[in-house]
């Protein structure tokens, strides 16, 4: 699902289909990379060898790897942020 929506994402941030304006293509690809990146990180972790592996005799490896795209998440979201305040940044020198 991840994936799909990524790829969702990615299309609309396409320059040459003009579906969103340009201020947020970047915004989009950075959103739709993202979202493509986890949902591989979920297919990944649904192989059986990560069912069986543990760390340290607890849980499996996969629950660490669910815990990957909560921080992916949160760092586009700041560099989200950090796009959208230079931005209105530059608007404001120009």
């Amino acid at each position: 699902m991840f994936t799909i929506l990524g790829g969702f994402s990615l299309t609309l941030a396409n320059e040459d289909r003009k579906l969103i304006p340009k201020a947020l293509i970047r915004q989009y690809r950075i959103e739709g990379a993202t979202t493509i990146a986890c949902g591989l990180i979920f297919c990944i972790s649904a192989l059986p060898v990560f069912f069986a592996t543990t760390l340290w005799n607890a849980e499996p490896i996969r629950y660490y790897l669910w815990a990957i795209p909560l921080l992916l998440f949160w760092v586009s979201r700041t560099l989200k942020r950090r796009v959208e305040g230079q931005g209105q940044s530059n608007a404001e020198v120009g």
